[in-house]
């Protein structure tokens, strides 16, 4: 194929195509031949938990390079982990982002070492004189209990 007929295919003068073939040589224009690249021949580009890389990791992973290489938490690390997540004015997600592991994991670690599962709530004894209006109502209403009938 000449330079003429190269030329006419992509649509240029033989001037322009020798132009652009100079600037290509001389390194003054670079492309970027990724962005004409086939979508199944680019990187993956994940947003997953096991993808990203934990800014403070208690362990490292066993096999360098490995994508999915599993980690092992002591317990000692996993119960760490879970108190961080009960400190005020701290998430869960910011926390397991942090570690790079997913929420539902370190929910099933808070679950296990018992952090942050809410306390039942404690009744207070009072003492009411029986002048007040509210010890009537509290009698009546206990009577009323007792006996079967509705105050």
């Amino acid at each position: 194929m000449s330079v003429r007929d190269y030329a006419a295919a992509l649509h240029l003068s033989p001037y322009s195509l020798r132009r652009w073939c100079d600037l290509l040589e001389g390194g003054e224009v670079e492309i970027d031949w990724r962005a004409h690249l086939h979508p199944s021949a680019r990187p993956v580009v994940s947003t997953s938990a096991s993808a990203t890389t934990p800014e403070l990791s208690l362990t490292v992973a066993t096999k360098e390079g490995a994508a999915h290489a599993r980690r092992f938490f002591s317990d000692e690390q996993k119960r760490a982990i879970a108190l961080e997540s009960a400190l005020p004015a701290v998430s869960v997600s910011q926390v397991a982002r942090k570690h790079g592991i997913v929420t539902g994991l370190l929910f099933r670690w808070r679950g296990q070492f018992g952090v942050a599962q809410k306390q039942r709530a404690r009744l207070a004894p009072v003492a009411l004189t029986d002048g007040t209006p509210v010890a009537r109502i509290l009698r009546d209403l206990v009577q009323a209990e007792r006996e079967g009938t509705e105050p």
